[in-house]
C-alpha cells in the first residue's frame, strides 16, 4: 500500500520538475500555463456540477445520434438507456477533473511555442522558475486530490490536505517574484528611454543653427 509519505515526495517531485521546466521556458511560456491551471481549478471548485452536466449531456447526444436518432425504431427508450447510463458519475467526477488538467496542461505548453519566439533572458528564466515552481504544486495538487484518490482511496486524500497547506505560501512568494521583477524592469527601461531620445534633439540644435542668417 502506497503511504501518505510517498505521495508526498511525489508531489514535491513534481513541484520540481516543473520548476526546472519553468527555467528552461521563461516566464512568457509559463504564464499560459497558469493561466490554463487557474481557469480548471476554478472550474473544479465552483462549477465542477456545470461542467459534469455538459459533457454528460453531450455524450448522451452524441450517443443517441449514432444508435440511430429519431429515425430508430424506439428512440424513447435508447434515450432513456443513454441517461441511465451517463459517462461521468456526478457523484464521483474526479477523473474528469483530472483529465481536464491534463489536457490544459498538454494544450499550456503546446501552444506558446509559436508566439514566444525569442529566447529567454536571465530574468526571465528566473522569473520562470518561481512561475514553473507555482504550476507544479497545482498540478501536484490536482493529482493527489483527483488523479489519485481514484486508485488509492483515501491515503491520497489525506497526502492532499497536508500538501495543499502551503498553498497561501506558494502564491504568496510568486506575487512577490513577479512584483520584485517588474519594479527591476521598470527602474532599467527609464533611462533607455531618455537614451533614445537624446539624439533626436541634437539634429534639431543643428539645423536651427544652420538656419540663423548670417549679420553682416
Amino acid at each position: 500500500m502506497v503511504t501518505a509519505e510517498a505521495l508526498l515526495a511525489l508531489g514535491v517531485v513534481v513541484t520540481i520538475a516543473f520548476a526546472v521546466i519553468g527555467l528552461a521556458r521563461g516566464w512568457r511560456r509559463e504564464a499560459w500555463t497558469l493561466g490554463a491551471l487557474v481557469v480548471v481549478w476554478l472550474l473544479a471548485l465552483v462549477a465542477n456540477g456545470a461542467v459534469v452536466s455538459l459533457v454528460n449531456g453531450a455524450g448522451r447526444l452524441l450517443g443517441f445520434v449514432l444508435a440511430g436518432g429519431l429515425a430508430a425504431r424506439d428512440s424513447d427508450a435508447i434515450w432513456r438507456d443513454l441517461a441511465a447510463r451517463p459517462l461521468v458519475d456526478p457523484a464521483r467526477p474526479e477523473l474528469l477533473i483530472a483529465a481536464l488538467f491534463a489536457v490544459a496542461v498538454v494544450a499550456s505548453y503546446i501552444a506558446p511555442a509559436a508566439r514566444v519566439g525569442r529566447e529567454p533572458r536571465f530574468g526571465d528564466r528566473f522569473v520562470g522558475l518561481a512561475m514553473g515552481c507555482v504550476n507544479g504544486y497545482l498540478v501536484a495538487c490536482a493529482l493527489l486530490k483527483y488523479g489519485v484518490p481514484t486508485a488509492l482511496g483515501t491515503g491520497a486524500r489525506v497526502a492532499a490536505d497536508l500538501f495543499g497547506r502551503f498553498a497561501a505560501l506558494a502564491l504568496v512568494v510568486a506575487i512577490a517574484v513577479l512584483a520584485v521583477y517588474a519594479w527591476l524592469n521598470l527602474r532599467h527601461a527609464r533611462p533607455s528611454t531618455s537614451r533614445r531620445a537624446s539624439p533626436q534633439r541634437a539634429p534639431a540644435r543643428a539645423s536651427s543653427r544652420r538656419r540663423r542668417p548670417r549679420q553682416s
